[in-house]
């Protein structure tokens, strides 16, 4: 639908170098991203597998598609995926006050930390992606902080796709990876005057509501749904890290995916993680 192109642009309103500048997670924390990322043998973990075959499917209202996931892309779905979000999203962005960035969107499709689901057709033609990654709440606002969070970056269909279901269907399956992979929170950026982005989220997703803590820009607003039966509260390192930054101190130039790949040892250790370096 028209409300899912909307929906959809969610990166240009993250700088990629704060997700680069972040304090470094309590433990408990790395081990559940860790685990979302990769495999008992390290290697990147394909979290559709895991999911019941019924859910790498769409077979409704004339549609009949496949969803496969990958950690990146090839040259023709990279190209693919920046052409369908700047088609339907460059004149949204840049009425908003932000403006279209296409270096950042290129950056962002081939980020190491991102996950994508990608759709085609029984032609084998590719109709929709999704962008995403596993990180903190945090995330948006330079700080490795808050609980662990499945965070979508962009979620795109072209237009014979669109007012099918199939936009609901690959957030029903971006929730369930979430649960499966003890994330605490489903987030998702849209923009502020995008009305028809906002009403799909209100009307046809369950659960999401406003993110008043973590939306930090006027140009968007943040929808967030806990997907834990129990909300996890934030470590107290979280909040320590917090005031350090208050007080000036640089914070250490980490993401979450290095300190995911750090040493099994290190993960292991209960203090390796409890307090940012500066």
């Amino acid at each position: 639908s028209a409300s899912l192109c909307c929906t959809a642009q969610l990166a240009n309103f993250t700088d990629r170098h704060w997700y680069k500048k972040m304090e470094v997670p309590q433990s408990t924390h790395v081990v559940l991203l860790r685990k979302a990322l990769r495999n008992d043998q390290g290697a990147d973990k394909d979290v559709l597998a895991e999911l019941v075959p019924a859910f790498h499917r769409y077979e409704k209202n004339g549609l009949n598609v496949d969803i496969t996931f990958t950690t990146r892309l090839t040259k023709s779905e990279r190209t693919f995926a920046f052409d369908l979000t700047k088609k339907n999203m460059r004149a949204v962005v840049d009425s908003s006050g932000y403006g279209w960035d296409a270096n950042e969107k290129l950056e962002e499709l081939t980020e190491k930390s991102a996950r994508f689901l990608v759709v085609r057709d029984d032609a084998r033609q590719l109709v929709a992606f999704v962008n995403f990654r596993f990180t903190l709440q945090g995330e948006m606002e330079g700080r490795m902080e808050g609980c662990p969070a499945l965070f979508i970056y962009d979620l795109q269909l072209v237009p014979a796709v669109q007012r099918k279901g199939l936009g609901k269907h690959l957030m029903q399956v971006l929730e369930l990876i979430a649960r499966k992979q003890s994330m605490s929170y489903v987030m998702l950026p849209v923009v502020t005057d995008c009305v028809c982005a906002n009403r799909f989220v209100e009307s046809k997703l369950r659960g999401f509501e406003r993110d008043a803590e973590y939306t930090i820009e006027s140009t968007y607003q943040m929808w967030s749904k806990n997907v834990q039966p129990t909300p996890r509260t934030p470590e107290p390192a979280a909040q320590a890290a917090k005031a350090t930054a208050a007080k000036g101190k640089a914070p250490s130039p980490v993401s979450v995916l290095d300190c995911c790949d750090s040493p099994a040892s290190s993960l292991n250790s209960p203090t390796s993680w409890s307090t940012p370096s500066t």
